[in-house]
């Protein structure tokens, strides 16, 4: 696809020198996510830059280069950076 989307980078910095980072896309909200574990919501806010309502895809998490990045619409908020952790967490099935 060669549309531009969305997504929240969730890479360390301790890796800022190489030129990849790890992403989790990010779609707009669809009320079929509600009983989706993997579809974290993730509300419009001045902060984060969306349009609209949003979920983070975990299950769709990769690492893309930095020359694929347009622009910085934004941030989360700490407590979804939290849920899409926990949610990558789910679907891998890691138990601490």
């Amino acid at each position: 696809m060669q549309k531009t989307r969305p997504a929240v980078v969730i890479s360390s910095e301790l890796f800022s020198n190489i030129s990849l980072r790890i992403i989790i896309p990010v779609t707009r909200w669809q009320p079929k996510f509600q009983d989706r574990p993997f579809m974290i919501s993730i509300k419009r806010t001045d902060e984060n830059g969306l349009d609209i309502d949003s979920a983070g895809n975990v299950l769709q998490v990769r690492s893309i280069t930095t020359e694929r990045f347009v622009r910085c619409l934004g941030k989360v908020s700490e407590a979804v950076v939290r849920e899409l952790l926990a949610g990558l967490v789910i679907s891998v099935d890691y138990q601490n």
